[in-house]
């Protein structure tokens, strides 16, 4: 059982990376010839600056995820509900950064960014 539950995961691990990878290629690809080079641009910038905001989690998911093998392992689940109430607790304060800087981001961007599309455009983009 614990091998079929590990072979599988493993399998999924890496169709999410296969899926990223081709996902990588085709999306630009896809944007560059239906709307043009300028929304690929604009995309990519937004992107570019949402994916800043991916530091402040800096790996603590993986730690957390590592820190609930042994407790799960050994059934302690006092451990286990401390390290999750402490994951969500880090978690949605990242998530509250998250929007915070998403809503200034939509603000400022069209602000100091010149595109050939409306300040709303950018806004509802980001």
């Amino acid at each position: 059982m614990e091998r079929k539950v590990i072979s599988r995961n493993v399998i999924t691990s890496i169709l999410l990376q296969l899926v990223t990878i081709v996902s990588g290629f085709v999306v630009p690809k896809i944007i560059l010839l239906k709307f043009g080079s300028e929304v690929n641009g604009l995309v990519s910038s937004i992107n570019q600056f949402l994916s800043y905001i991916t530091l402040l989690e800096g790996g603590v998911g993986g730690v957390m995820r590592a820190a609930l093998y042994k407790p799960l392992r050994e059934k302690q689940m006092d451990r286990v509900n401390g390290i999750i109430v402490a994951a969500e607790s880090f978690f949605r304060k990242i998530a509250l950064i998250y929007v915070v800087y998403v809503v200034i981001l939509a603000f400022l961007y069209p602000q100091f960014v010149t595109t050939g599309f409306s300040d709303t455009y950018s806004f509802l983009l980001i």
